[in-house]
């Protein structure tokens, strides 16, 4: 039983760690993009105008949130079907396979015997 407490610690530990990094990285990612956010600002302001500047980086972090919610939309799903049991009497899709495979083989003989039949009479006919 220690052992499984001691697991459970060494487990909740690396999660402890790992939500850490996690976090530090996150915050040190949003610092970031706060700070080339602004240095574009700055460039296209100087390029053009303060409007334009706006403009462009509003538009742009639009652009951004409008494919993220696309891409996070929820899909549709087609319900499962409930698995039925079969009707007596009701054939199923598995049991026409076995009668499929001999049809097929009938038919197979069938052709083979029709081919013999040709090559009988062309040998007959002195063809």
């Amino acid at each position: 039983m220690d052992a499984a407490i001691a697991a459970l610690q060494r487990a909740i530990r690396e999660i402890a760690r790992r939500l850490a990094l996690q976090g530090a990285a996150a915050a040190l990612l949003l610092a970031g993009v706060i700070f080339l956010t602004a240095a574009l600002w700055l460039y296209l302001s100087q390029l053009r105008d303060a409007l334009f500047a706006s403009l462009t980086v509003g538009s742009g972090f639009v652009g951004v949130a409008l494919v993220l919610l696309v891409v996070a939309r929820p899909r549709r799903r087609t319900p499962a079907l409930a698995a039925e049991e079969p009707q007596p009497g009701a054939r199923s899709v598995t049991g026409i396979a076995p009668l499929l495979d001999a049809f097929l083989f009938g038919l197979e003989v069938a052709l083979k015997q029709r081919e013999q039949g040709r090559s009988d009479r062309d040998d007959r006919d002195g063809g």
